[in-house]
């Protein structure tokens, strides 16, 4: 009797570890279409400056692969520039752009010490 209760306590110990160290590996996402695990496998099979990730509501998200903010905000600039918009303003996590015809401000979250989150809204 001694080693069943051993052995369910283990597995109770194991299981809770392992649903620990998903937890802290991949946080919790602002959007619910895409578990983390999806979404870090997605962006680390990707070579592109900016991930497409998905398109919940009135949002599109994409994911920058940089560790630094700098060079996650310069990439989406570089990347929003070979669509003819130019960066105006940077402050905080929106990042404010504008072409010839229209404005839009996307908004940038840390996800993980590697990834950057993009919000671009639509419309």
């Amino acid at each position: 009797m001694k080693k069943i209760i051993i052995v369910i306590g283990m597995l109770t110990v194991s299981i809770s570890l392992f649903a620990l160290y998903e937890r802290l590996a991949h946080p919790p996402l602002p959007f619910s279409s895409l578990a983390p695990p999806e979404v870090a496998q997605k962006i680390s099979a990707s070579n592109a400056p900016l991930v497409y990730l998905t398109e919940e509501e009135d949002s599109l998200w994409y994911a920058v692969k940089e560790t630094r903010t700098d060079l996650a905000n310069q990439r989406i600039e570089e990347f929003m520039a070979s669509y003819g918009w130019e960066l105006r303003e940077l402050d905080g996590n929106g990042l404010f752009f504008s072409n010839s015809d229209a404005k839009i401000i996307l908004t940038t979250q840390k996800w993980t010490k590697n990834y950057t989150l993009v919000q671009v809204p639509k419309g």
